[in-house]
C-alpha cells in the first residue's frame, strides 16, 4: 500500500489487492480482493503518516535533508491481524514546493511473520 500527506491528511493513494468494498474496477478482471476494507488501508496510512510526521517536521530546525530521509519499520496492526514492513521516506512534490511524507507497505499476514523478522 502505498500512502502519502496529501490535503486532507494521510491519503491511501493505492493498495494491492483491491479492498473487499472497493468500487474502482480494473479493465482486467483478473485481479484479487482482500479481506481488507478501503478503512483498514485508512487506518494504516493514517499510522504510517503519523509515525513519520512525529520523527521529522516539514520545517526541520536540526538541518536533516527531508530528501535522504529512508526508514524501515514494523508495524503491527493486531486488529486486521497483519504485521506491516514499511518503508518512510519524504519526496519533493514540485506542484506545491515542499518535501510530502510518503510511506510504502508490505503486508504479511502474522501467522507468517517469520517472513519479516527472519528475513
Amino acid at each position: 500500500m502505498f500512502s502519502i500527506f496529501g490535503q486532507l491528511g494521510p491519503e491511501a493513494i493505492f493498495s494491492y489487492p483491491i479492498p473487499d468494498d472497493s468500487s474502482v474496477e480494473l479493465e482486467d478482471k483478473m485481479h484479487y480482493t482482500s479481506k481488507y476494507s478501503q478503512r483498514n488501508y485508512m487506518q494504516v496510512a493514517v499510522k504510517s503518516i503519523s509515525l513519520l510526521l512525529s520523527d521529522y517536521t516539514f520545517e526541520n530546525p536540526e538541518g536533516i535533508k527531508l530528501d535522504q530521509v529512508a526508514i524501515f519499520g514494523v508495524l503491527p496492526y493486531p486488529d486486521i491481524k497483519t504485521i506491516g514492513f514499511t518503508y518512510f521516506t519524504y519526496y519533493f512534490s514540485t506542484k506545491t514546493q515542499q518535501y510530502i511524507p510518503a510511506t510504502l507497505t508490505l503486508f504479511v499476514p502474522e501467522i507468517h511473520r517469520s517472513f519479516i523478522y527472519d528475513s
